[in-house]
């Protein structure tokens, strides 16, 4: 409670030093406490940053710290990560950045050391990152940290997460989707999240829409999302204690702050405190401009630093005993956490040891990942699974038998499972849904998977890059190398190849050329070639770490081609030799990286072997892409491995899930490019017959005949497959349905 202890004058003192180090962080090179007359000398010659959002988010954290000091289980998120330098000075304080940065010690050549170094080449970011202990959320890219607090919040009950949200960032779809969570996820099974809106009224350059909405009407919507919200001064330090004293399940504190308090009120006449033009630095030229100058230094003189820190004793603040290194985030400095445990997925789920006749059946890579999801959420209890309202439909619903989709509100008898204590957690917004499962993955360091149509998994490609970026930088910072990340785990399916429904706006295998074309190495794309071969890539999903993992499967029943035993080979090097399939010494080489694709290969080899029986081929199918290569980021395919699966000059037919040039690509790093043909998906089809899209996109087991019968220069096998191809078409048209089966 408020009245235990806690004294507001102690955090007001607190938040005049974090405000004193934001500014010198800003703009100091030198003359670091103001020991003497500021000159052009001390002034940094590039002045970069934000200032406008530090003073509100130094109240918050001031506030928060001496309201939770006591609860280790207590986690902040902050939005604006824009505002770092804040989220620094009181890492800097409480001597949490020390423990990370054995630089950053919490006296005079600390200060020196961060402030010189902020915005500076070899130095601190402007915004949060894997530097900062603990990070979770970036916060650059706005719209995430709502979702990330409640994914930090999942499956533990004993968390208290407060989140504090830019004002400008509720203006973001995401962000607003995030507000319907409290109807999912606030429950007892899960942490308390507290938002906390920065209300400061102004974004880059304009002001904000909820700033400039009456209270009554951002009271009203927020109530109708079904928050309790609570209106407060930020500057009033009872006033904000008390709100964080309130019980209701899910409060909603709105913090009013000024935009700029506490710096300049004008700069050459325009106003700069409580108007957008303090978001950035307010005081663009005082390196070279006197009057700029004299304003800056009576701008740091009024922080009274000198009564906040001494060069003999260091600062003068009193003690908040607990480390607040979780505060921005639930990942403690030095951290190394336990593998994950050993599941043991049952033989039965992962295939047959043998298989007698390669093709003659049919299952589905969906159901046999929603099996393999039912177990694991059975036996995992801190795993979950993030889907918009999809899981039903991507057949993966067995997952209904482990658990239920998460659900708060009424229930009508014919719903489908929905618990409070549901550990599927639904919802109609991909980017909301991966800031959960990054929230989780990266909170808890606890293990989940997310699944979406093929198409709008698109949607989440600036997040995903975003967290490759955290990855690779985490790769950088020597603490961060100890941390052990489960792998970001996604599952694609309703694919380009079979929107039977929905047509042309459906298809897009986008977000694997994203993948594919990201140099850090931290994304393996997977593409099982049946149901047995998407169960052994799921098992290395589950147990992969600092990675990001996407595996593109159908829904539809595909033919089962591989063994158990195959398919974890296959997997080990990215691509194994089809023995059933293949020829030795052969003429041409075949590829495939996708299940319909491996389908319509094989499907084109057996007919090749038929008419042409003179000719020999190999088959080579491919589970795994990275960045440049064939295989996994952990293991990418040898030039030996690839010379002797795809020889040294003969002929390559590929027939690829996404892309034909990104395929292409990767073969130029191994092999002269003019020894391939690439087929794929060029971005023809819409509401169509399976073997039609297939067709369109010239990647029909025929279109890969014609490869080898125009190379023949056999213009009677020519005709007769051109013919095929334009006799269904005609048929397709007629009837609605293809004369060629598949």
């Amino acid at each position: 409670m408020y009245g235990l202890g806690i004294n507001p004058d102690s955090i007001s003192r607190r938040v005049r030093a974090c405000d004193y180090l934001v500014v010198a962080q800003l703009f100091l090179q030198n003359n670091f406490l103001l020991s003497r007359p500021l000159e052009p000398a001390d002034i940094k010659p590039r002045l970069l940053g934000h200032w406008g959002t530090c003073h509100g988010i130094n109240l918050a954290y001031a506030n928060l710290k001496a309201h939770f000091k006591n609860d280790p289980n207590f986690s902040f998120v902050l939005g604006p990560g824009h505002g770092f330098p804040a989220l620094q000075a009181n890492l800097f304080i409480d001597g949490d950045l020390a423990k990370v940065d054995q630089k950053a010690t919490r006296n005079l050549e600390g200060i020196e050391y961060i402030c010189k170094n902020f915005s500076w080449p070899g130095g601190f970011p402007s915004h949060a990152s894997p530097v900062t202990p603990g990070v979770i959320c970036e916060g650059g890219e706005l719209g995430y940290s709502l979702a990330t607090a409640y994914g930090a919040a999942l499956g533990h009950p004993e968390k208290t997460v407060a989140v504090l949200i830019g004002d400008g960032e509720l203006e973001t779809a995401t962000a607003l989707a995030s507000l319907n969570l409290c109807k999912l996820l606030a429950t007892e099974t899960n942490g308390r999240v507290i938002p906390i809106l920065h209300l400061n009224g102004y974004k880059i350059s304009a002001p904000t829409i909820a700033a400039r909405k009456s209270e009554r009407e951002l009271m009203e919507m927020l109530r109708g999302f079904g928050y309790s919200p609570m209106i407060i001064n930020g500057e009033d330090m009872e006033e904000f204690q008390q709100a964080l004293d309130s019980t209701v399940p899910t409060p909603f504190i709105i913090m009013k702050s000024q935009k700029g308090a506490t710096g300049p009120a004008y700069v050459d006449g325009q106003k700069v405190a409580g108007n957008y033009y303090s978001h950035q630095i307010p005081l663009k030229n005082p390196k070279t401009d006197k009057d700029q100058l004299h304003q800056l230094e009576n701008w740091l003189k009024s922080y009274r630093f000198s009564e906040l820190f001494s060069e003999k004793d260091g600062f003068l603040l009193p003690p908040m005993p607990r480390t607040f290194a979780k505060a921005t985030s639930t990942v403690g400095p030095n951290s190394t956490l336990p593998a994950v445990s050993n599941l043991g997925f049952p033989a039965d789920l992962m295939g047959p040891a043998v298989i007698k006749n390669p093709g003659a059946e049919k299952y589905s890579p969906a159901k046999k990942l929603g099996r393999l999801l039912e177990y694991t959420i059975a036996h995992d209890p801190d795993f979950y699974l993030f889907s918009p309202d999809e899981t039903t439909s991507n057949k993966l619903d067995a997952a209904y038998n482990a658990t239920a989709r998460a659900w708060a509100l009424p229930k009508k008898p014919w719903d489908m499972p929905e618990s409070a204590s549901g550990r599927i957690i639904e919802l109609l917004s991909e980017n909301t849904l991966f800031s959960l499962l990054t929230g989780h993955v990266l909170g808890s360091h606890s293990q989940g998977m997310m699944t979406s149509y093929e198409s709008f998994f698109e949607i989440t490609a600036s997040q995903v890059i975003q967290y490759l970026k955290f990855l690779q930088q985490a790769d950088e910072v020597n603490w961060q190398k100890t941390s052990i990340i489960p792998g970001l785990n996604l599952l694609s399916t309703s694919t380009c190849w079979r929107q039977d429904h929905n047509g042309f706006s459906h298809q897009s295998p986008a977000l694997i050329s994203t993948l594919l074309s990201h140099p850090g190495r931290h994304a393996n794309c997977f593409f099982p070639v049946d149901d047995i071969s998407a169960a052994a890539i799921y098992n290395y999903m589950y147990y992969s770490q600092n990675v990001v993992n996407l595996t593109t499967f159908n829904k539809t029943d595909e033919p089962r081609w591989i063994d158990k035993n195959h398919a974890e080979y296959q997997l080990e090097h990215g691509a194994s030799i089809f023995g059933f399939a293949s020829d030795d010494n052969p003429d041409y080489i075949f590829t495939a990286a996708g299940d319909i694709m491996t389908r319509e290969t094989l499907a084109a080899i057996a007919i090749l072997k038929q008419d042409l029986p003179g000719r020999r081929f190999r088959f080579v199918g491919i589970s795994a892409l990275s960045y440049g290569a064939i295989g996994t980021t952990e293991k990418p395919m040898s030039q030996d491995i690839f010379n002797d699966y795809f020889t040294y000059d003969k002929p390559i037919i590929a027939n690829f899930h996404g892309y034909p040039d990104d395929l292409k690509s990767i073969f130029m790093n191994y092999t002269n490019p003019a020894r391939v043909v690439a087929h794929g998906f060029i971005e023809k089809g819409s509401t169509t017959t399976p073997f039609e899209m297939l067709s369109l996109n010239r990647a029909s087991r025929y279109h890969l005949c014609l490869d080898i019968v125009r190379h023949e220069n056999n213009q009677a096998l020519i005709d007769k497959y051109q013919n095929l191809l334009d006799q269904n078409t005609i048929y397709a048209n007629k009837f609605g349905k293809d004369q060629i089966m598949i």
